[in-house]
This record gives C-alpha cells, structure tokens and sequence, in this order.
C-alpha cells in the first residue's frame, strides 16, 4: 500500500515536470519572438537576448517595473502570452509544493511514509495509554528522540495520537508487528530501544503478539533493549525466554495501591508523587562518576546528597554469565519453546553467552563496594 501511495506522488510529480517543461519551452520561445520583432522595431530597450529574458522574467512575476516595454503590435501580443504563462508557472509550483506537503502529511498520518531513521525508539502496539506513554517518554527524554510507532489501529485512532501529541519526531508505521518484514521496514536494526504494548486490537491474543513481537525484535536486532507488557503472569516466562530487558504485567501495581490507600493515608499520593514522569520528586536511575568506583556505598550517597540534594536508596548492578537453551526452556518441550529455540538459533552467533541480567538492590550495605557498571536508584534531587 505504501509504495502505491509513493507511486502516485512520483506519477503527479512527473506529470507537473512534463507540463512545466512544455511552459518553459513556449516561454522561451515567445521571449525570443519577442525580441526579434522589437529588435527590428529599433527597440532601445531590447538591445540583446539578456535584456529581453530580463524582461521577460519581470513580466511573468507580475513585477511589471516599466523600465523594458515592447512597443510593436505583435510585440505586445507576444508579452500578453509571456504574462499568462507567468500566472500559470506560478499557479503549478504553488500546486505542486501543496500536493506533495498534503500528499505527505496524508500518508504519515495513514502510516505509509517511508521510514529512515536510526537510533530511534520503537513502540509496538496499541492501547488507550498510547498518547500518554509517548508524552512521559517525551517528559522523562525531552532531546530530539524519534519515536516510531507501529501497529494495525483503526485511522481514527492514530490519527487522533497523532494529534494529542503534537509531535515532529513521532512517527507511524501501519503493519503487522510481529512480522519481520514490517520490523525491517522500520529500520529495527538500527533502533535504540522497543518497547512492546499490551495490544487491546488483539484482545484474545495480547500476550501471545507480545511473546511473538519479542522474538521478532531480538531476530532483527540481537542487541535491542526492549520492555514489554504482559497481561497474564504466567507468560512471563516466555518473554524471558525472548531476552526481554523489562517486563511490565499489566496492573500489577494497581492491587497494592487501592489497598494501601483503604486503611491508611497517603500511600497512594506518593506513589504517584514518585512515579510522576518528569517530577523533581520522581525515582531516577543515573550512571554514576566514574571516580566512584571502587569506593563503597556510603560514598556514593554522600556525593550525591551534596551534588545534587538527592537521596541514593539503591543500586543497579548488572551482572553477566553464560547460559544455554536448556537452562531457559522449560522441559515439557511446547510448541512456542521450540519457536523460541529455532528463533534464538537464527540469531547472531554466540548470543546466549552475552545474556546481561539486572539486579535491583534497595538499601545495600554501606560499605558493599561500586562497581564498573552499577548504576544509582536516586529519589528527588537536582537535575
């Protein structure tokens, strides 16, 4: 479908040349007419071809400054035929500029643009949080991210996102997710982060498109950081499976929530208070200076609490070990654990030796030691 649309602007396009192309050509034929008839006339103001195409192009922008005026009969019939051409050359450039802005604007909108980006951030799916999730990435990465969204929402749908979030850098991209061809076309090689949505358009088939999104998104980039929503618990081992970096299962948080606000007061306010995207207040995780390393918690705490007022509650380490399939498959040899073997298989060599896992420590001892690659969990603070 895109590249009918792409068809149909090339075709306008050559159509516009081919007539432009025939207007310049009357255009220059009438200019030299022109001068030959008021150069025989003794016309002192057409003295050679460059004054004539000087007043020529004067006439056909409607400047009309007087200073070159034919004065011969057929002359002026002539330059009545250059000024109609002028409003005709300038209708079609301003004709085409729109058509192709509108035609553009149209297919962004529709999800059929040409997608060349690099470094970006892909969301797959579609749900009613759409608009907003977009809006908290832009608060919490407010620099010239491109944002690429791709899914099979109905056009009302998108189109209305589109129009909440008001911005350049968002991208929409109509296809099927799960299909490696949509996910090449969206350049996911060279993407910088997916993030996989609970896609109410699929209702009975959310969490198996996320599992299959997932496989789908390592296949086309084995180093891809990507975050996934799930809505059953129990997939979550399938998308672990899949190398998924974060796994969000649907209102999990919500249960904990409403219950901490039934009996006692102010829970659920500072929840939100610390989970707010872009808030002073709000939970951080920052790499930290490399003069830390090697010092100890207590150290880290105390440089960040007099840089920049903030509170270091814990640590983000990453560790690395090798695995093998059957230390992430499960033994009862299902159908998606052999898709997920065949899928892991087709990926780049030595990739399940290179699996990074994360672990979150809340309040570690004072004096456990910083390492390379740790990261601080920060509350409030400056920026």
């Amino acid at each position: 479908m895109s590249a009918i649309s792409w068809g149909r602007v090339r075709l306008l396009l050559n159509s516009r040349v081919l007539l432009f192309s025939s207007i310049i050509a009357i255009f220059v034929t009438l200019v030299l007419l022109v001068s030959f008839f008021e150069s025989q006339a003794a016309n002192e103001g057409f003295r050679g071809l460059g004054d004539a195409f000087w007043w020529a192009m004067v006439t056909a922008s409607t400047t009309g400054y007087g200073d070159i005026v034919p004065q011969t009969g057929i002359g002026r019939i002539l330059a009545a035929g250059v000024m109609f051409l002028g409003i005709i050359s300038m209708s079609l450039i301003t004709g085409t500029v729109a058509s192709v802005l509108v035609e553009r604007k149209i297919l962004r909108g529709l999800g059929m643009e040409k997608i060349s980006l690099s470094g970006h951030l892909i969301i797959c799916g579609y749900n009613f949080r759409l608009a907003r999730i977009i809006g908290a990435i832009r608060k919490m990465h407010p620099e010239n991210l491109s944002i690429l969204v791709i899914n099979q929402a109905e056009e009302d749908k998108m189109m209305e996102v589109m129009s909440q979030t008001k911005d350049r850098h968002l991208h929409f991209l109509r296809g099927d997710y799960v299909h490696e061809e949509i996910l090449k076309q969206g350049n996911a090689a060279q993407a910088k982060a997916a993030l996989i949505l609970s896609d109410f358009t699929f209702p009975e088939r959310t969490d198996e498109r996320t599992i299959l999104a997932a496989l789908a998104l390592r296949a086309a980039n084995p180093g891809l950081r990507i975050t996934a929503e799930i809505q059953r618990e129990e997939n979550i081992p399938h998308l672990r499976r899949a190398r998924v970096n974060e796994i969000v299962c649907g209102d999990s948080y919500t249960p904990f929530i409403l219950a901490s606000g039934v009996l006692s007061s102010g829970m659920p306010r500072t929840l939100d208070l610390l989970l707010q995207p872009g808030s002073a207040q709000s939970l951080k995780i920052v790499s930290i200076p490399a003069g830390l390393v090697g010092k100890t918690f207590r150290d880290a705490f105390s440089h960040f609490r007099e840089k920049s007022s903030a509170l270091v509650i814990g640590l983000v380490s990453e560790s690395r070990k090798g695995i093998s399939l059957s230390d992430i498959l499960s033994t009862d040899s299902s159908a998606i654990d052999q898709f997920i073997t065949r899928k892991l298989s087709e990926s780049e060599p030595g990739m399940l030796t290179q699996r990074a896992g994360l672990q979150v420590q809340i309040a570690p001892p004072d004096e456990q030691i910083i390492e390379p690659k740790d990261l601080a969990l920060l509350l409030g603070g400056r920026s």
